[in-house]
């Protein structure tokens, strides 16, 4: 008979969670910074994974979601926003993804899968 774990009411990070882990930065300044763990400490035991990340741009800033395909060259936006917004992507070797803010510092939440 297989093992079952709960996943209801557990929290992040504990056996049977939704999510592995959940990092915070807050007040992340303005800049572009790829999803590793130099500019976001603490992802990299988990990569190559899909992470949920979400940025709260509230407070002036904006913020996007960029994907490339071609490492770095272009870059295709999958969200832009001015408020709060999350996009649940899969960070690997095949492609590349950042997250570009503008304007104020926002803070960004990536929930590990």
């Amino acid at each position: 008979m297989p093992t079952t774990e709960p996943i209801q009411a557990v929290a992040a990070g504990a056996t049977g969670g939704s999510y592995r882990k959940i990092l915070t930065y807050t007040a992340k300044a303005i800049g572009t910074y790829v999803v590793n763990n130099t500019n976001f400490a603490g992802v990299g035991v988990y990569l190559p994974c899909l992470i949920l990340i979400e940025v709260d741009a509230t407070g002036g800033a904006t913020a996007t979601i960029d994907v490339s395909t071609d490492n770095g060259t272009t870059w295709k936006i999958l969200v832009s926003t001015v408020a709060s917004a999350g996009l649940m992507v899969l960070c690997d070797t095949a492609s590349t993804i950042r997250v570009t803010i503008a304007a104020a510092t926002a803070d960004v939440r990536l929930f590990v899968v």
